[in-house]
């Protein structure tokens, strides 16, 4: 009686099975190529569940860094408002309009932010300012959004006896006797007025003093001083946050010297991996800016109705037309 052997080949077609029935004898003297076959039936497991695991493997996303600085409010980080700085909604809304990627938010100094940028990391800033020299090694997107520059900080009332002006020069106003302000000691204002304030600071009507900005903001809410120097949006998060109450409101003055607006980007490094989110981005922007939400967002933290006016201004000059 002649033993049977059946062996069962799967097709790589589907599931269709061959047997084929062979002597005994036949496979003792063909025991090599029994062993192909059993070798090829592995290789063609193995094959299929490389076919099945790659989609999951394919479909990993991509993971992008975003630094956060604990700016209030441009960004805030710690207390009661954590979350509600106006970038901190930004990065929101662009990460959910991003779902091809894993967003990270990681606290980190601009110090750090630029060296991994010139290390090619995968980091993103959403609120970067775009100079010649840094276009060298960073990708940058279309405009995000802007932010009005330092402006004079006074009482309302006091804005109204100087004439209810919309602009002052610097140089000029520094000389006026009828007013005095302070300003923090050391404290830089940025390359422009810090050259406007060395140059006229003999005989200028403020004085230097190791205070902090909210505190400064008090003075003037009780006369004892009549203007500083700050970013608006710093000024009403601060009157805000410590409560702090006057018959007479704050408002603001815009400098001459200075430009209208700050315009911000996107930055990252100048790199494939930096170039293909970028571009990913500026179709987001070019959505978003066409929303009222959009505008809500660069208004925040604001109050003067003049400010308000101002930016939705620039806004339709930069985003609608």
């Amino acid at each position: 009686m002649i033993d049977l052997v059946v062996l069962h080949l799967a097709g790589g077609g589907g599931s269709e099975e061959v047997a084929r029935i062979l002597p005994i004898k036949v496979i003792k003297r063909n025991r090599t190529l029994a062993r192909k076959l059993l070798m090829m039936r592995k290789l063609l497991i193995i094959s299929l569940m490389a076919i099945f695991t790659l989609p999951s493997i394919t479909r990993a996303k991509d993971i992008v860094n975003w630094q956060n600085v604990n700016w209030p409010p441009f960004q805030i980080l710690r207390g009661e408002e954590a979350g509600k700085g106006r970038f901190d909604v930004l990065i929101k809304i662009f990460q959910d309009h991003l779902p091809q990627y894993e967003h990270q938010n990681i606290e980190m100094n601009w110090a750090r932010f630029w060296e991994g940028v010139n290390a090619g990391k995968h980091v993103l800033n959403s609120m970067a300012i775009k100079t010649e020299e840094r276009s060298q090694y960073t990708e940058f997107s279309d405009v995000m959004t802007f932010t009005l520059p330092h402006r004079i900080i006074m009482k309302k009332s006091t804005i109204e006896k100087l004439g209810n002006p919309e602009s002052v020069t610097l140089a000029e106003f520094l000389k006026d006797g009828r007013i005095k302000g302070i300003l923090e000691q050391k404290r830089s204002y940025s390359a422009k007025l810090d050259g406007i304030l060395k140059e006229h600071e003999a005989g200028a009507n403020y004085e230097r003093k190791t205070l902090e900005i909210s505190h400064i903001l008090k003075m003037i809410l009780s006369d004892r001083i009549d203007y500083t120097i700050e970013y608006p949006l710093v000024v009403n998060y601060l009157i805000k946050k410590y409560n702090l109450q006057s018959d007479t409101p704050l408002g603001s003055i815009r400098i001459e010297e200075l430009p209208r607006y700050i315009t911000a980007h996107i930055a990252g490094p100048k790199n494939s991996w930096g170039i293909n989110v970028i571009n990913d981005i500026n179709p987001v922007i070019d959505k978003l800016k066409t929303t009222k939400k959009y505008l809500k967002i660069h208004q925040m933290w604001h109050s003067d109705q003049r400010e308000l006016d101002q930016i939705r201004e620039i806004y339709e000059e930069l985003f609608l037309k």
